[in-house]
């Protein structure tokens, strides 16, 4: 009975797919236990490896196969295909499930179990094995337990160790812009040193499946996961192999695997290990970016006369090649001529020999008939941890050679197959016969593949924030995939599409122009900036008795009060008053009172307009004179009226014509007052009364009763004449029609009241003088000769004072007084600074102010004092950068304190002081301008931005021969080498060369030959100028050899570029440069250990600069 016939009931319909879905998974399930129960009943043969190291340890690692049908996965293309690799997956699950169980039943004691090592099973998840470490008794246990195919050794593979870019055609191919930009290589190793300069930025993901992971687990996915093993010198074979993928695939991408464990103080890889490093490719190939071209294994052990598609690692490279991905593996070191190490003898990698750079195979490199192709292995210089250089031979340096140039190939043929690529490779190689064996296989060659097909450039698009790039084929979702490659002289069509709330600002790079769709032409590799800008949006509040709109037509508020503008646009308003109204103010984010107003938008920003009404102002036109406003827009008689704003005051000033007088004011205006002040919070007309100053009458004024005492006349409020208590009469003349107030109070004796042309009782009366008229004020007598007096008191609630007329009460100090019975006092309260009267209480109320009182019995008055409601506004101060903002007021501290409320009109004046290695740069929101100390009048809350841009420092390695100035002025080097500039700010730097000499190039963060060079600031940046002399004879040598008993390399760098290598076979080396040339000198060991320089050149560091003034010679030790 098999597995697979489960599958035929599957049957697939639109309307039974999740039915028949549940039963097969059910029929499976059932089918699954009894094939569990029924197969592999008889006892598991243990390979003779196995018993061999139980017997020298206590324990072991093995690998179990389980008894369970299992094919490739493939890429799933349809719903049938996915379904089948899920039920496979469950599958194995199940069957893993099911051992452990009854590994768990099974009975025995054994040491690891006594130990509580949980046996460190490890489990995959797309190939039918588990790994696991055993003693003898659960080893014996194992092949009592049904449902196992096999058991095998997991054993250590060891590293396979022992001008290769020219020989192989990879240059031929960079030149034709296949770099393997695009495509990502898999290295399962001993880690890499990702901070190599020659490595930088190329590992994009870190994993470890190793005894020994960095975090003291047995897995590990992050940065520093894959940092070279640390417990041997061959630790660096990763970094290596790293170097030689990326020098033949320059534009690749890597990821690393450590999966190399401490085995007796040397690395060793177990095959479980190796299994779960590949699982994770098998399972995250979708999700990486760029996709994976090949996976790189430099490792192996064994010896295999044929193909071992038995060994355990098979089935996962399979599952890998069903996807389109090759796994490259080196085919050993052992110099066997007929026979390949593990994996490499799995039919579905391709294996790889070595050969030097004459062409011959290696004498090292294992050979068999079933090897598929050669590369060069022998001498190979690449990268090693800590920054260096250095040889190394073996097969493990040929594999990578083809995983670069596989990487290549799939960038030239994406769609391409493992079978048909690995033809073409072997077809168009270089054949090498094996003289060991009279083997013929290719050495791989990239050049014919160039023949085959038109130069592809790589279009990169550098990933926009804020928006996507598209090509109009859809190779480029950037967003996802930023980088493609086209055809010499295709033609591309990218479109920029602005996220929400942004827009489109224009293109930068080999792209340029402003609409959003450009069309770039390849005929070279290209990369191509899309800028996107915020968008924010100017909302108007819909104002009453008026409108705003803008100068752009976007906003006419009224209908459309909201639109949105691109971050830094400048946008006009204009406010519009309805009829009857008139333009105020601009609140919000706008201020002040211009219109139209300019606002720019680096923020979300809500104006008001604030419109008032019109109200008219009308002077009913007068006889005998005229009417004029003291601001000049009425002059009545000829022009009477005049519309205000609400609130305004108007002052008006009657004017009447000879002969004549005001004789009072009508209409919305009364009194006598002239001139007249009134408040426009209506319509208002205004009469002005004149009259003739000819005609008079006389006021005759007379006292009678045996008392005494006082008769006051006034005259609109002021006084005019006293009749005083030894007057008896008192007479005088007064125009026609003229108003008298008459105030009697007595000295002794009694009020009795009023006779003749006035009567009443009240003391203080008011005589109209239409003709002549006497009035009479009575006195009467008392029995007693003392005269009455009265206390008056006044008492204060609040922040002021009270004063009488007469001087007596200053309240305040002075607050009581006596006065005669009847006497009339006038008492003013005059209120403290910030406060204001609010009534009298006692004997006197109301709010009139002032106040009489008259004095006919003993009286308490009490004036209350409130304070002024002072409008206030928030001032909110925010910091875009690194500085901080105070007010003069010291209330804000912006760092800690940001907020505080101002009085409405106050002033208040603001700095901004940015922090060290910055600069303010300027005001926004309701500030603006870019001095750092500005003044802002609280009328309304208001919200102010500090923006503080970086200082970066621009240094000039002190020259030779020349000196180096800024065109600003700020660096003169020679004197001033350093100079630090904002943010963004273009620097123009100028080399002059001194007599004798010329300019050569810049080096640093400048580089080229451009004089005047100009550079933007946009980091900390140090910068040379390098001068040489015009003269031709001028020249001086430098002499390198080496001494010890080592060997090793000197290289030597001019300006950054390599110009000489003293290899290990060189003794000495002889060079003429020019006088004042600056050569680095880099020496690293081979073999040995490094002793340091001597003669002209000193110091143990292997790294020297040396300065040419004269000839000199530099020896190294390789000790």
């Amino acid at each position: 009975m098999k597995l697979q016939k489960f599958f035929c009931f599957r049957l697939i319909t639109p309307n039974n797919w999740f039915l028949t879905n549940m039963v097969s998974s059910i029929i499976t399930l059932l089918l699954f236990n009894l094939l569990w129960v029924t197969t592999s009943l008889a006892d598991v043969t243990i390979p003779e490896d196995v018993l061999e190291q139980i017997q020298q340890n206590d324990s072991v690692r093995i690998l179990v196969k389980l008894d369970i049908p299992w094919k490739a996965e493939g890429k799933p293309k349809t719903s049938k295909a996915a379904e089948r690799i899920k039920t496979q997956r469950d599958t194995i699950k199940l069957a893993q499930d099911t051992f452990k169980d009854r590994l768990t039943q099974a009975q025995g004691t054994s040491i690891l179990r006594k130990k509580g090592s949980n046996l460190n099973i490890k489990e995959f998840v797309t190939v039918p094995y588990l790994g696991m470490e055993v003693d003898s008794k659960l080893l014996s246990e194992l092949q009592k337990i049904p449902g196992i195919k096999q058991i095998e050794l997991d054993s250590p593979d060891e590293l396979l160790l022992t001008d290769s870019v020219p020989l192989i055609g990879a240059n031929q191919a960079w030149q034709s812009g296949y770099t393997g930009q695009g495509q990502t290589v898999v290295l399962l190793d001993t880690g890499v040193d990702k901070t190599h300069p020659q490595l930088a930025g190329k590992v994009i993901r870190e994993l470890c499946f190793s005894k020994q992971c960095p975090n003291g687990s047995t897995t590990q996915d992050g940065e520093g996961a894959a940092v070279p093993c640390p417990f041997s010198s061959y630790c660096d074979h990763g970094t290596h192999v790293a170097g030689i993928v990326t020098g033949v695939a320059t534009g690749s991408k890597l990821i690393a695997e450590q999966v190399f464990s401490n085995y007796y103080s040397m690395p060793a890889s177990y095959v479980s290990d190796q299994i779960a490093a590949l699982e994770w490719v098998q399972l995250n190939y979708n999700s990486v970016n760029p996709p994976i071209a090949a996976i790189n294994m430099s490792l192996g052990g064994g010896q295999y006369t044929a193909a071992c598609d038995t060994d355990s690692r098979a089935a996962i490279i399979n599952n890998l090649k069903s996807v389109g991905i090759v796994t490259i593996v080196a085919s050993g070191n052992s110099g066997y001529t007929n026979s390949l190490s593990a994996p490499a003898c799995v039919s579905s990698t391709i294996s790889v020999g070595a050969t030097d750079n004459s062409d011959n195979v290696a004498y090292f490199s294992n050979s068999a008939s079933f090897l598929d192709v050669l590369a060069p292995g022998v001498d190979i210089e690449s990268t090693l941890p800590g920054g260096e250089m250095g040889l190394k031979s073996g097969t493990s340096m040929a594999a990578p050679h083809v995983s670069g140039a596989w990487a290549i190939l799939k960038s030239m043929f994406p769609t391409a197959t493992v079978d048909s690529l690995l033809t073409d490779l072997k077809n168009n190689g270089v054949p090498i016969t094996d003289t060991r064996n009279n083997i013929t296989k290719s050495r791989i060659n990239l050049a014919p593949f160039l023949v085959q097909i038109t130069p592809q450039y790589t279009l990169t698009i550098n990933s926009p924030s804020n928006g996507k790039v598209n090509s109009s084929d859809g190779k480029i979702d950037c967003g996802g995939s930023c980088v493609a490659n086209y055809s010499s002289g295709q033609a591309v069509t990218l479109q920029g599409t602005a996220n929400s709330g942004n827009q489109f600002q224009q293109w930068g790079g080999a792209c340029s122009g402003t609409t959003n769709s450009i069309t770039v032409t390849m005929n070279s590799a290209k990369t191509c900036t899309a800028t996107f800008i915020p968008l924010y949006s100017l909302t108007i509040t819909s104002p009453s008795n008026g409108n705003v709109t803008s100068q752009d037509g976007n906003i006419s508020c009224g209908s459309q009060c909201s639109k949105e503008y691109p971050s830094g646009q400048v946008v006009t308003l204009q406010a519009t008053a309805n009829s009857g109204n008139q333009f105020q103010q601009w609140g919000g984010d706008c201020s002040g009172t211009t219109n139209p107003f300019t606002v720019t938008m680096n923020s979300a920003k809500t104006c008001t307009a604030t419109f008032i009404p019109l109200y008219s102002l009308t002077i009913t036109s007068p006889s005998n004179g005229n009417v004029t406003s003291q601001d000049g827009y009425i002059s009545c008689g000829s022009q009477c009226s005049k519309e205000y704003p609400s609130g305004q005051s108007v002052t008006l000033q009657a004017t009447a014509n000879s002969g004549n007088r005001l004789k009072q004011w009508g209409g919305a205006c009364s009194g006598t007052t002239n001139p007249l002040t009134l408040t426009m919070n209506s319509a208002k007309t205004c009469t002005a009364t004149f009259e003739t100053t000819s005609a008079t009458v006389s006021l005759t004024v007379n006292k009678t009763g045996g008392g005494t005492g006082y008769i006051n006349a006034s005259l609109a409020g002021t006084a005019d004449f006293s009749c005083k208590p030894t007057c008896p009469s008192y007479t005088k003349n007064y125009p026609v029609g003229t108003q008298i107030e008459l105030l009697a109070y007595k000295q002794t004796g009694t009020w009795g009241g009023w006779s003749g042309d006035c009567s009443g009782k009240t003391n203080k009366i008011i005589v109209t003088l239409n003709t002549a008229k006497t009035c009479t004020a009575i006195f009467n007598a008392t029995t007693s000769s003392t005269s009455i007096t009265y206390p008056l008191t006044v008492t204060l609630s609040g922040n002021g004072k009270v004063s009488s007329s007469d001087g007596t009460i200053d309240c305040g100090s002075n607050c009581a007084a006596d006065y005669l019975d009847g006497q009339a006092i006038t008492l003013q309260a005059t209120a403290n600074s910030g406060n204001q009267f609010k009534q009298w209480g006692g004997d006197c109320n109301g709010t009139t102010n002032p106040i009489t009182v008259t004095m006919n019995s003993a009286k308490t008055c009490t004036a209350t004092f409130e304070p002024v409601s002072i409008q206030t506004y928030p001032l909110t101060v925010t910091l875009s950068g690194n500085g901080k903002v105070s007010s003069s007021d010291g209330t804000i501290d912006c760092g800690s304190n940001c907020v505080a409320n101002y009085s409405s009109g106050q002033a208040v004046t603001l700095q901004a002081t940015a922090n060290s290695g910055n600069q303010f740069q300027q005001w926004g929101g309701a500030c603006s301008g870019t001095t750092n100390s500005i003044t802002v009048t609280m009328n309304s809350a208001k919200t102010c931005t500090a923006t503080f841009i970086p200082l970066y420092s621009l240094t000039i390695t002190s020259p030779s021969n020349g000196q180096v100035t800024s065109q600003d002025g700020n660096i003169s080097c020679g004197s001033q080498c350093s100079k630090e500039y904002p943010s963004g700010q273009a620097v123009t730097l100028q080399a002059t060369a001194n007599s004798g000499n010329q300019f050569k190039q810049w080096g640093g963060d400048c580089s080229g030959t451009a004089n005047p060079l100009t550079l933007t600031m946009n980091s900390a940046k140090v910068c040379t100028a390098t001068f040489e002399t015009t003269s031709s004879n001028t020249t001086v040598s430098l002499t390198v050899n080496k001494t010890g008993g080592g060997t090793g390399y000197i290289n030597a760098s001019l300006a950054g570029t390599a110009n000489f290598s003293c290899k290990p076979t060189c003794s000495d080396y002889t060079k003429d440069y020019q006088v004042g040339t600056q050569i680095e000198l880099l020496a690293y060991k081979q073999t040995g250990t490094w002793g340091g320089w001597s003669g002209d050149c000193s110091g143990k560091t292997n790294k020297i600069i040396v300065t040419l003034d004269t000839a000199k010679t530099c020896t190294a030790h390789f000790n």
